[in-house]
């Protein structure tokens, strides 16, 4: 991947990586000392391509990571900071204003053909055309029918003063990192778009403003990506260039440089030398899946199939990130009702939560719930961290969750998190729900008004953070497992409305056997599942307010 012409000073979050490990599923195949300054990496084939801003380009073989050889270098074109490939030609970025073109059909011989004054980079190459994002000169897009000789055709100045980190293209649209005001005085940032089906003339779709200290973009079936310098990563819907909108992202524990996609996953570097995999196939819940502490200064890099290419100072690395790239943890959370509303007195829903391993050896998890407030705050834990270890396979928990009646109106979003707290996310699913009119101040006051309860995950305390299941109602199934039917007792000890429904565990209601008035008492009611395919359903007795939850299994 490209790397941006200007640098920002960093500096990382005194919330470091948990419990330092210098890798997780990542691992290093092979590593060259280069006795250099690397800045930029491409890969194509066999080959590795390096922009060294001591020598210039250099070229290696990488058909054996584990004993990877230099067999190219052309030292004549100066510093070089970046590097793109086109065909048989590297574009590289040299002296911070002019792009000098290599000739690299023959990677033990390379040389320079050509050269075009550019403040900035060639970020994109195709069908013919250059696309360049410069620090003042707007987007620039060339002719490269002849590789060796770029004209340019066209230029394109944002409406703001800006200078451009990165670009990158999918189908007939241009997607522009703007960086309002000027590299000494940072403003803000914008997605610039433009219609370039007609590269002669492209034309503005607009600017969306966006935040982050932004620095490169990758474009990838609809989804654009960024990395930042302020700790962010982010995924936006472009499947609608005229109106961006944000779809997901991530808070990590250090700044992002380079990016760069293969398939469904991304792989960046950041400022605390580590190169880190995000799973992009929920592009709105990236996930890290991965990352390794490189032992320089990790800067760009490039990916290839499971693999991943650094340019990391003096050193060029190779990593293996194919565990990375095929996590096997998931996680769902199915509510027993939709839509989800909480009245203002407090109350609590019901959901089941089931966590996959698609591995085949025990998984480590860590397990916590984080929730996003309706002005947008992240309160995280709200339950948990709780150490779990998932067997192959499917494991399910029935949980009834609280929201105190001090939570603030609006809405919510409550996100289940595997991973290693409090900065890997594995997997993660969302439930919304709403908290129905006046409410508190919009500050979670203890982890006893969010107290989540049923059946505790492994590791899970008792007392503070879990409630009492309440006393006045009570619900029981026997036969269970069951074939076809069981009954259902429950007590209540005022007579009240009272519901008792089966769901199945899409959150489906399958039977009503109890809606009406009751009286004080035991009471019992058959469940007959004749008619119903085996598995797992559960019984949702609710009156009075209060609610309790059994789960059942058919098994024929």
């Amino acid at each position: 991947m490209k790397k941006p012409a200007w640098i920002l000073l960093l500096v990382p979050l005194a919330l470091a990586q948990p419990g330092y490990c210098q890798g997780w599923n990542v691992s290093p195949l092979g590593s060259l000392y280069q006795n250099a300054s690397l800045h930029g990496v491409a890969v194509q084939g066999n080959f590795a391509y390096l922009a060294d801003a001591e020598d210039g380009l250099l070229i290696v073989d990488i058909s054996n990571p584990a004993q990877m050889e230099q067999v190219g270098s052309l030292s004549s074109i100066g510093d070089a900071s970046s590097v793109i490939l086109y065909g048989n030609y590297a574009y590289l970025q040299c002296g911070g204003d002019t792009t000098r073109i290599v000739d690299v059909s023959d990677p033990e011989h390379p040389r320079q053909v050509g050269s075009v004054p550019l403040d900035g980079n060639f970020c994109a190459l195709e069908a013919g055309w250059g696309y360049a994002a410069t620090s003042s000169d707007g987007v620039m897009i060339f002719d490269v029918s002849v590789p060796a000789s770029p004209v340019l055709v066209s230029q394109y100045n944002p409406p703001i003063l800006a200078f451009l980190s990165d670009l990158d293209k999918e189908g007939d649209y241009l997607f522009v990192v703007c960086c309002w005001g000027s590299e000494e005085d940072y403003g803000g940032d914008a997605l610039l778009v433009l219609d370039v089906s007609n590269p002669t003339s492209p034309v503005s779709l607009g600017l969306t403003a966006m935040f982050g200290r932004l620095c490169e973009i990758e474009v990838n079936q609809g989804f654009a990506y960024f990395t930042g310098s302020e700790i962010t990563f982010q995924s936006w819907d472009v499947t609608n260039p005229a109106a961006p909108i944000q779809a997901g992202g991530l808070h990590l524990s250090s700044a992002t440089y380079s990016l760069a996609t293969a398939g469904n996953f991304a792989f960046t570097t950041s400022s605390i030398d580590l190169v880190r995999v995000i799973d992009l196939s929920d592009p709105f819940h990236p996930i890290v899946s991965g990352y390794y502490d490189t032992p320089e200064w990790a800067g760009d890099v490039a990916a290839a199939d499971d693999y991943a290419y650094v340019a990391d100072g003096d050193h060029f690395e190779v990593y293996d990130c194919s565990i990375a790239a095929h996590n096997d943890l998931a996680v769902s959370a199915v509510p027993f009702i939709q839509p989800l509303e909480v009245p203002a007195s407090g109350g609590a829903f019901d959901y089941y939560l089931f966590a996959e391993n698609g591995g085949t050896d025990r998984q480590p998890t860590d397990s916590w719930i984080q929730v996003v407030m309706p002005n947008g705050t992240v309160v995280s834990p709200v339950q948990g961290p709780y150490s779990l270890a998932l067997n192959p396979g499917t494991t399910g928990w029935l949980r009834h969750q609280s929201v105190p009646a001090t939570a603030p109106p609006g809405q919510y979003a409550y996100i289940t998190c595997l991973g290693n707290y409090p900065t890997l996310f594995w997997a993660s699913d969302t439930l919304s729900f709403t908290k129905l009119e006046a409410g508190g101040d919009g500050i979670i006051p203890t982890l006893e008004g969010w107290a989540c309860y049923s059946e505790p995950f492994p590791g899970q305390p008792q007392g503070s953070q879990t409630l009492s299941i309440p006393s006045d109602l009570t619900l029981s199934t026997s036969p269970n497992p069951f074939n076809p039917q069981t009954v259902a007792r429950y007590e209540i000890r005022d007579a009240r409305h009272v519901s008792l429904r089966v769901y199945d565990t899409a959150g489906r209601e399958v039977v009503t056997l109890v809606d009406g008035w009751r009286e004080a008492g035991s009471q019992e009611v058959t469940f007959d599942g004749s008619g119903l395919p085996s598995g797992i359903y559960f019984a949702r007795l609710e009156a009075g307010g209060q609610v309790q939850v059994q789960k059942l299994m058919l098994v024929k």
